[in-house]
């Protein structure tokens, strides 16, 4: 810093080694939790309702993390017969100066190649010029000022600075409705959606382009399901559980994005209108059904052995019509056989063996390749085909497995 002008200017310092100086980067991390919640209950009914804050910051400056979680559940026995329950929960993320990673751009491949011993990191503290440059520990040369390979670790943290936020929302609702002693159907709805924005900025000044870009996804599940169970004690000896029902999911992804390309045309401005050439638009979306059919049963003789059967159809929307539909079962057997047997020493005793066979689809969009379009060649449009060909003759996936298993417990457990 003995080029820079300022108290430093020509100043001559001994050749020595800041055996901490990487260390001496790094601060203590601290997470805070605070929680409060309320509770309430009847015969009949219940419920809770609490809210979380959490604060947390890094072991890197400027850098922190903030989420708040407001969380409802609550039961309720309607009727001798209907009986319904509901869960929500809404969580908000908000996050700033998350690490970088990646040569070149994290603060840990510059410690680790090419970092010199001798670089005090309090004098890197004061990272900018009067006139907003970059104070560097390698310079490129006597005439020029600017960094060489890497950035100061500081501006690195307070000039090339990410945020993003992510409001959550998810959560079920069910209703039970109980026939008789054997039946009783069940209805159920489940959703998953959030939505974050993700911000980043590279100064002008620094070792790479400067840069700003701006992404905001969404992503939602929603999950109904309806369900008719049976529990029957046949006789003395053998009982039978088990349901069917149906199951229908809907998966939804949407992206918007954009970045600037050949720099910001004024420092510090962080907008997509800033850039120096044409702004990198990224519009994407995707969308996904699959319709089930399922059931398994539980048979169970004496407490002692029991066969477990399980079926399921799926149709999914990202499969060839021809080849959209799949069905996998599966069977397992048990046998607790430390019921027929008096050893003292022989706590409990199970054996275990099953087949099983699962499906499984694909992500959509993998049977009919299409263009993708890109930037402007000039005026002209510009479109390119994928690198990856398509199959439109995918069938699905089925993977069969075997297993076997023992469990065994000694010595009174």
């Amino acid at each position: 810093d003995s080029w820079y002008e300022g108290d430093t200017f020509g100043e001559v310092r001994p050749w020595s080694a800041n055996p901490d100086n990487v260390k001496d980067f790094f601060q203590t991390g601290v997470t805070y939790s605070n929680n409060v919640a309320l509770v309430g209950a009847t015969d009949a009914s219940s419920f809770r309702l609490s809210y979380t804050n959490l604060d947390q910051t890094g072991t890197y400056e400027n850098a922190s993390l903030g989420r708040n979680t407001i969380n409802f559940s609550g039961t309720s026995q309607l009727s001798e017969r209907l009986s319904a329950s509901v869960s929500v929960n809404y969580v908000n993320t908000q996050t700033t100066g998350r690490p970088l990673t990646g040569y070149g751009e994290s603060i840990m491949s510059q410690f680790t190649q090419w970092f010199q011993r001798q670089v005090d990191m309090e004098r890197l503290r004061d990272y900018k010029q009067p006139d907003g440059s970059q104070r560097t520990w390698n310079r490129n040369s006597t005439t020029d000022g600017g960094p060489h390979y890497w950035d100061n670790p500081f501006w690195e943290r307070y000039e090339n600075v990410q945020n993003d936020e992510r409001n959550r929302v998810f959560g079920n609702f069910s209703v039970n409705y109980k026939l008789n002693d054997m039946w009783s159907v069940t209805g159920r709805a489940m959703t998953d959606f959030y939505n974050d924005t993700r911000e980043e900025r590279v100064a002008v000044g620094g070792v790479r382009v400067p840069l700003y870009s701006q992404a905001n996804r969404e992503v939602r599940e929603t999950n109904l399901d309806l369900l008719l169970n049976f529990n029957k004690q046949l006789n003395e000896d053998l009982s039978l559980t088990g349901f069917v029902g149906g199951n229908q999911r809907l998966f939804g992804y949407s992206k918007l994005s954009g970045a600037t390309q050949g720099g910001l045309n004024t420092p510090g401005y962080y907008n997509l209108a800033n850039s120096a050439s044409e702004v990198l638009i990224d519009d994407y979306s995707e969308r996904k059904k699959v319709n089930s059919v399922f059931g398994t049963a539980s048979l169970g003789y004496k407490n002692t052995l029991y066969v477990d059967f399980t079926a399921r159809n799926d149709w999914s929307s990202t499969l060839p019509e021809e080849n959209n539909s799949y069905f996998y079962p599966s069977v397992t057997g048990s046998y607790v056989f430390s019921e027929n047997l008096d050893i003292d020493w022989l706590s409990f005793g199970k054996v275990r063996v099953g087949w099983a066979s699962v499906g499984n689809d694909s992500d959509p969009y993998k049977t009919t390749a299409a263009y993708v379009v890109n930037p402007n060649f000039g005026t002209s449009p510009n479109a390119s085909v994928p690198n990856a060909l398509f199959n439109a003759d995918l069938k699905p996936e089925l993977t069969k497995s075997i297993e076997f298993g023992a469990e065994l417990n000694f010595f009174l457990n």
